[in-house]
């Protein structure tokens, strides 16, 4: 009762979303983690400090992450810097070295994170990625169970749901604004993947 908490809150889907990128594939299993955390272990202090010094710029008005500069890659940070630190049903995947995340696909995740804002379809992708269309989807589908349109999909909703949750009030944003530039240019249609894929409507995670 004496002891001051802070309590971080991950998506599980999230977090299975970003574990299934560092793989090169899909998951075979639940994620589970161990119950305990010793915090005098090197990496889960590290993670623990990464955590503290994420809390202090969160309250310190000035930070650029209120203007939602970095806030993408700082939760991606969190949630790989968990998955390493933290004994979980996936740990001796993560640190065995495998061939499942083959130069295509690494290769066309990485076109796609470059771009995510651009007007990009999935011949773009394989062209960057130096596949034919039907290679890099059977491959998508193979080491990530999902096609490359989904991937791209996914990564543009986390950018928006990451946007719309650091939109300081009174700073203009709107839930138009936010979808357009992440590509989604059916309002409905994007509504209703957003409420599928995070429980709620962008608007409520925009007013909260």
């Amino acid at each position: 009762e004496d002891a001051a908490h802070l309590v971080v809150r991950i998506d599980r889907r999230a977090i299975e979303l970003h574990l299934s990128r560092l793989l090169g594939r899909g998951l075979d299993r639940e994620l589970r983690f161990e119950i305990g955390f010793d915090l005098a272990k090197s990496t889960a202090s590290r993670w623990n400090f990464a955590v503290q010094m994420l809390h202090a710029e969160l309250y310190d008005p000035e930070s650029m992450l209120h203007l939602g500069v970095g806030i993408g890659p700082l939760e991606e940070f969190v949630m790989s810097a968990l998955l390493y630190a933290q004994p979980s049903s996936y740990s001796s995947a993560l640190t065995r070295q495998g061939p499942a995340d083959r130069r295509a696909v690494r290769s066309a995740r990485d076109f796609i994170e470059a771009n995510l804002a651009r007007d990009i379809t999935v011949t773009d992708i394989a062209e960057a990625a130096g596949v034919s269309v039907r290679t890099l989807q059977k491959q998508f589908q193979e080491d990530l169970d999902q096609a490359p349109s989904s991937y791209l999909r996914d990564r543009r909703l986390e950018r928006a749901r990451a946007d719309l949750t650091d939109a300081a009030p009174g700073s203009g944003v709107s839930v138009t604004q936010v979808a357009l530039h992440w590509g989604f240019f059916h309002l409905g249609r994007f509504a209703a993947t957003y409420r599928a894929r995070f429980g709620e409507s962008p608007s409520a995670t925009l007013r909260s």
